[in-house]
């Protein structure tokens, strides 16, 4: 696994039983934080790079080759538009279970107990107790409850 935190005021913190795979990233930016919850599981190859804030809830579960970026690491301007924010903090509640090769962008929240379905693109908000999947990742069903 590799963890880095690059600069002055880049905090990780990792709560009781986290479990962090071989092979995954973990990157704090300056003044940054990465917050991870109580038995919260990272798998192989899965990259996470905070640089403002991501909030990681307790009991999650993400898989393997997943990205979470709150930041798209570089300005940018769309003709006719003013400047693309470029960072926006992602907060992950509670109990949610993200399938491989998903991707959460920049600015998220996803509600507690949800399911991210494999290869999903989230973009938006998700409510509690959402499965979502696709690209982009939409509400497909309500979820009573999920086990490891």
């Amino acid at each position: 696994m590799s963890i880095k935190k690059y600069g002055k005021g880049a905090r990780l913190i990792a709560r009781r039983g986290v479990r962090l795979a071989p092979h995954c990233v973990l990157r704090v930016g300056t003044n940054g934080l990465l917050y991870l919850g109580t038995r919260t599981v990272v798998g192989p190859y899965t990259r996470i790079m905070a640089a403002t804030e991501v909030r990681i809830g307790s009991r999650c579960m993400i898989s393997w080759n997943c990205s979470i970026f709150d930041s798209i690491g570089h300005r940018m301007r769309l003709e006719g538009q003013d400047e693309a924010e470029i960072e926006a903090p992602i907060t992950i509640g509670d109990d949610v279970w993200i399938g491989p090769y998903s991707i959460i962008m920049k600015g998220v929240t996803i509600g507690n107990n949800c399911i991210i379905g494999a290869g999903s693109v989230v973009r938006r908000d998700v409510p509690p107790n959402s499965l979502v999947y696709g690209n982009p990742a939409r509400v497909a069903g309500k979820v009573d409850r999920w086990e490891r």
